[in-house]
């Protein structure tokens, strides 16, 4: 148990390197680079929470920095794999001669309206950050994701996001707000309610009494009069 713990804190503590110098060397889909846990029964896994650290945006910077924007709905959970990347235990992302993993989770997204960035088709795969390996279990930062959830996520353009503050639940036709977006709205346009009322997947998973909540159409006018002011 011991060394499971040390092990994670180790990825855990290089994790927060990487993601805090914008480190995305080895985020291809090469599927060499994964080693996948197909079936891994979960019974007497030690449970980790996410020690992934980002840059705080707000949601204007978070506008300009997404690749892609887009309100979707989870329609498959994939199995986790184990990612592999080098990185750097220094400042100097040129130094990056350590190899770690930590589990990803790839997300099939139907994707009802892409507010940003140029989109093939209608389905588009999230990496969530997180997922179940051989030897433990690593939670995502923000909310897991489950079959027929609706969210809006802001993503880079190999999939990814930057944790909790890039993801919006959708609920009932209105979305979830974080820290990252309570400032860009009028009270008056804002719906609180208690979470226990919520009738929902994400109901066990918000770690807070109260909720707030803006219409999708107010919270999608906002991003795109952020696109707007951006150019």
């Amino acid at each position: 148990m011991k060394k499971r713990i040390f092990e994670a804190i180790f990825i855990g503590i290089l994790l927060i390197g990487v993601t805090s110098m914008g480190y995305r060397a080895g985020m291809s889909s090469n599927i060499d680079d994964f080693t996948v846990y197909e079936g891994t029964s979960t019974d007497d896994l030690p449970v980790y929470e996410s020690t992934s650290v980002y840059p705080e945006f707000t949601l204007s910077t978070l506008t300009d920095t997404a690749s892609y924007i887009l309100k979707a709905e989870v329609v498959e959970v994939g199995d986790s794999f184990l990612k592999e990347i080098s990185a750097s235990l220094t400042e100097n992302p040129e130094d990056a001669t350590e190899m770690i993993s930590y589990p990803v989770t790839p997300v099939t997204l139907k994707v009802d309206n892409a507010v940003k960035g140029h989109m093939i088709d209608d389905e588009f795969t999230y990496y969530e950050e997180g997922g179940i390996t051989s030897t433990y279990i690593q939670l995502p930062d923000g909310y897991a994701m489950e079959e027929g959830m609706e969210i809006i996520l802001f993503l880079n353009q190999n999939g990814y996001g930057w944790g909790a503050q890039s993801i919006f639940p959708i609920i009932e036709d209105k979305v979830v707000l974080n820290e990252t977006a309570w400032d860009y709205f009028d009270e008056k346009d804002m719906f609180v309610l208690d979470t226990q009322d919520l009738n929902s997947d994400y109901r066990n998973q918000i770690n807070m009494e109260k909720v707030c909540l803006v219409a999708v159409d107010d919270f999608i006018g906002v991003i795109q009069d952020a696109m707007q002011a951006i150019k």
